[in-house]
């Protein structure tokens, strides 16, 4: 498992995973979500292919910290 913290390290993350923002992906809405007490950030992306693709990270440990 791989341990982030903050948007920034979201990014970087998708980066790796997809390539660049803008042109091998691009982003179709990002927002927060709680289930069972934990929160998380949901990210729809795009692909450059017109696939869909939704991340979610995990980010219980810095909600309301940052």
């Amino acid at each position: 498992m791989n341990h982030f913290v903050g948007v920034r390290s979201e990014y970087l993350y998708l980066a790796k995973r997809f390539g660049r923002l803008g042109r091998d992906w691009k982003l179709e809405i990002q927002f927060a979500l709680e289930i069972d007490g934990r929160h998380y950030d949901e990210l729809r992306l795009i692909l450059s292919d017109g696939t869909s693709k939704t991340v979610y990270f995990d980010i219980t440990a810095i909600w309301g910290k940052l």
